[in-house]
């Protein structure tokens, strides 16, 4: 099951409606979000998280201030927040937040059927669904003896009907929360009950509640507060409600102690738990191994790795990596940042792959995940994402202007269609502005045909043109010496291009576009009195002359360039 199509009101950074198409010829496909940091790329992957697995940034919340958008405004409570996903199946799931009863509730719609709860999607909870930068930051820092509590999560029979158990560190948060808001409530009353009396407020407020309490029934000359009921009846039930914030808040710190206390056992002891989840990782430490070796360039001196699962602890995961002259070496000590994180990928990715044979929807996102890794060892982790995730749909962020190219050319090298968004802006008002189709230079160009002038014509037909030259020198090595990252312009590569152009069938296209090249120079590039009065019909001809021959070695539906010359046929591809 793959997504076609997101809206969301109203939600996390996202202001107003905004829409995410995934299909292109009516079929799901990966997509890429590009966009500066803080222009709101995470909270479209939040609300599909949301959505599929009913967590947030892997935490079951239902509190409005992580998921309405500037909830501190009253006025957006009363806004309609709706997170709604179309799947490929049919299945069309939305969750609202909405008013009850004065109180904020999810209520869920599966195909129209309402449930007055956050109701996941079984198919997405066998395994994390989200991957985000801090994901591999927060493995590495925690100590051996406990990361695989990260896995735990999806070791559960409830998976099945699409409950993710909330971890022990939200239970102790959630705990925490409401233990911070009863003591700052029995705080101000303690304020104004010391106040009444004349007492000191700061050494009161150190008095566990018996000492308190005694001193008060002193005070009173009572022996139990219920001799107050008749004769103080607002001082005793100030009393009682401050009795009970004691309360309150002894049960939150019983309730803390307990789950650290049987955390630390999970910790300490070996009891054979979580079997099947030690089993997976068993499995794909050969593949850990397999793929190591064949991304990080710098692996020549590694013969294995092995991945030891629950060694120390029930919830261990250790790391041995095996050399080519027979020795140990821990990574975290003999491994450079990147393969270190490339090891902590891998686990990941490896992970969630046999987790589709146990009925993981085939659906990864990944949040500028690959920021942090060398450029060699990232261009490698997509073409294994790309091989071993063939048939998968990929959700992808990035800030990275270069970084967004090079995925753009790896998806279509690899005939993998990639649907393109850029986040031009964002503002509080409006959020996030969208645009579909980065680098569509061909789509562009054919709106301005139709609706622009003669420059602005001239202008995208020579940026398509540049565009086509940039790639088709290197294809059919037309004579120019190309070095990576190397700068040309057409000037330099357009010659060479056109000389072995002539000996192909699309010839007489290059041919006739050589006729009109002066077009970008003369209108499209520069101002002169020339250009201004220049023909809008000699300009759709140059701009139509573009697009034909770009269409004679890119393959428009694959998405890809031609591999060399002898593909060229003179029609369009």
């Amino acid at each position: 099951m793959k997504i076609n199509e997101l809206s969301i009101s109203n939600f996390r950074g996202i202001s107003k409606t905004r829409k995410l198409i995934f299909t292109k010829n009516s079929k799901p496909r990966s997509i890429l979000i590009y966009g500066d940091n803080g222009t709101g790329k995470s909270s479209f992957l939040d609300a599909i998280e949301f959505i599929a697995q009913g967590t947030i940034q892997n935490r079951r919340t239902t509190s409005s201030g992580d998921w309405i958008y500037s909830s501190n405004s009253k006025v957006n409570y009363q806004s309609a927040t709706k997170v709604w996903c179309k799947f490929d199946n049919g299945l069309c799931v939305e969750k609202d937040y909405v008013f009850d009863d004065n109180k904020l509730n999810i209520v869920t719609f599966k195909n129209e059927e309402e449930f007055n709860k956050n109701i996941s999607i079984p198919s997405f909870c066998h395994a994390p669904l989200v991957l985000r930068r801090r994901d591999i930051i927060k493995f590495w820092d925690l100590d051996s003896i406990e990361r695989m509590k990260i896995f735990i999560p999806f070791a559960s029979p409830k998976n099945d009907v699409g409950f993710i158990p909330i971890t022990e560190q939200e239970k102790i948060d959630r705990i925490n929360k409401k233990r911070l808001k009863f003591k700052e409530k029995r705080n101000d009353l303690l304020q104004k009950i010391c106040k009444e009396y004349n007492w000191d407020y700061e050494e009161e407020q150190l008095k566990d509640k018996n000492r308190l309490f005694l001193k008060i029934k002193k005070r009173e000359h009572v022996r139990k507060l219920n001799n107050l009921r008749k004769t103080k009846s607002r001082k005793y039930r100030e009393l009682r409600r401050l009795y009970r914030y004691y309360d309150v808040i002894s049960g939150c710190n019983k309730s803390i102690k307990h789950i650290r206390k049987k955390y630390k056992a999970l910790q300490e002891k070996k009891n054979g738990k979580f079997h099947d989840l030690k089993k997976i990782m068993e499995k794909i430490s050969p593949e850990i191994t397999k793929w190591f070796k064949n991304i990080s360039p710098s692996s020549d001196c590694v013969d294995r790795i092995i991945v030891s699962v629950a060694k120390q602890t029930d919830i261990s995961i250790n790391f041995d990596v095996i050399l080519t002259n027979g020795l140990e070496a821990n990574p975290e000590k003999y491994f450079s940042e990147a393969n270190r994180d490339l090891l902590a990928l891998l686990l990941y990715f490896e992970f969630i792959y046999a987790k589709s044979f146990e009925g993981q929807n085939k659906v990864l996102i990944l949040d500028d995940v690959f920021q942090s890794i060398d450029s060699t060892i990232r261009l490698n982790l997509v073409r294994y994402l790309l091989k071993r995730f063939n048939e998968w749909q990929f959700i992808l962020t990035t800030h990275d202007k270069l970084w967004k190219e090079q995925l753009i050319n790896l998806f279509r090298n690899h005939n993998s269609t990639l649907v393109q968004y850029e986040i031009n802006r964002w503002s509080l008002l409006d959020g996030p502005q969208l645009a579909i189709g980065i680098n569509n230079y061909d789509e562009k160009l054919k709106e301005v045909i139709c609706n622009g002038d003669a420059v602005d014509i001239s202008a995208r037909a020579g940026y398509l043109l540049e565009y086509l030259c940039e790639n088709l020198s290197v294809i059919i090595h037309s004579g120019v010496q190309r070095k990576k990252d190397d700068r040309y312009t057409i000037g330099d590569l357009w010659p060479g291009i056109l000389k072995i152009m002539k000996r192909t069938p699309a010839k007489e296209t290059f041919e006739t576009l050589n006729d009109f090249i002066m077009n970008r120079n003369l209108i499209g590039a520069h101002y002169n009195e020339w250009a201004v009065s220049a023909s809008k019909t000699e300009s759709i001809e140059f701009g139509e002359l573009v697009l034909r021959s770009y269409y004679s070695v890119f393959y428009k539906d694959k998405g890809n360039w031609i591999n060399d010359k002898d593909e060229i046929t003179g029609e369009e591809l």
